[in-house]
Parts: structure tokens; C-alpha cells; sequence
């Protein structure tokens, strides 16, 4: 990334500028997953609450006593690859 600065700027830029309207998260039809430890800066649970308000078929998970150092996926990878084959199911059923 050092070697491409103009190319993360461009990015950067695109991010910032780029506007997504509520009514596009809530036409997204498949499935939507979102997990965090329980000890995790709070901001991360007001994320939860937003996202779960946008999208229609929205699943929070709160894994306890986990934060960002040390992820759901990397505490608990079984819980978390079943929870994910069972959403792609969905996913795929509803396609």
C-alpha cells in the first residue's frame, strides 16, 4: 500500500463520497449476520441496533466474554461456520 498512495487516496475519496439510501439495505432479501464479543467497545452493539433497523432478515450474535482481539470466528470457528452454512442455505433457498 505505501507503493500506491494515489491509489488509496482514489479509495478513500469513494468511500467518503459514496452515498447508499436506506431503502437499498432494505431491499437486500438474503440474510444478514453480524457478530461481536460481549466486551467490545459499545459502539459496536449501537452498530448492531442500526444495521438490525436497515436490513430485513438481520441476525445479531453477542458472543460472551469475546472482544476485537479476540474474534467469534477465532474463539468459536465451529459456532460460527454453522451459523454462516446455515444462513447461506437460506440464502440459496430464497434465491
Amino acid at each position: 500500500m505505501a507503493k500506491r498512495p494515489a491509489g488509496i487516496q482514489a479509495f478513500v475519496t469513494a468511500l467518503r463520497e459514496h452515498r447508499v439510501q436506506p431503502s437499498e439495505y432494505a431491499a437486500f432479501a438474503s440474510p444478514v449476520y453480524f457478530s461481536r464479543g460481549s466486551r467490545t467497545h459499545p459502539r459496536w452493539e449501537a452498530m448492531q441496533a442500526r444495521l438490525a433497523g436497515l436490513f430485513p432478515d438481520f441476525t445479531g450474535e453477542v458472543f460472551e466474554g469475546l472482544h476485537h482481539l479476540n474474534t467469534s470466528h477465532q474463539a468459536e470457528p465451529d459456532r460460527v461456520a454453522a451459523t454462516l452454512r446455515t444462513f447461506w442455505e437460506r440464502s440459496e433457498a430464497n434465491a
